[in-house]
């Protein structure tokens, strides 16, 4: 628990400075040294880590479905056929909607 929490926090530190002049990563590199981290110190199985590689897809997926007009074709198709109709439904105002 402990060393999971220490990995926890050094990758946190990493994504959070990157504008230091010494740290080169970017925040997927940051998060990919920390998950690997989270592997070989034994804080993760390897099964556990692709099981919550697979929640996160699922979820980020999810969420960028519902929350954004162009998660879907379905939607696109509706927000172009009100357009003809005189109502217009733009990006923001989608997105500013379905976080209400």
């Amino acid at each position: 628990m402990t060393t999971g929490l220490i990995i926890f926090g050094l990758t946190y530190l990493l994504i959070a400075v990157q504008r230091l002049p010494f740290v080169h990563l970017n925040r997927p590199a940051a998060s990919l040294v920390g998950a690997v981290a989270m592997v070989v110190f034994g804080v993760l199985s390897l099964p556990d880590a692709y099981a919550a590689m697979w929640r996160v897809l699922a979820m980020g997926s999810t969420f960028a479905g519902n929350l954004l007009l162009i998660g879907s074709m379905a939607k696109l198709i509706v927000a172009e056929r009100a357009e003809t109709r005189g109502v217009r439904i733009g990006f923001g105002e989608y997105a500013r909607s379905r976080c209400r």
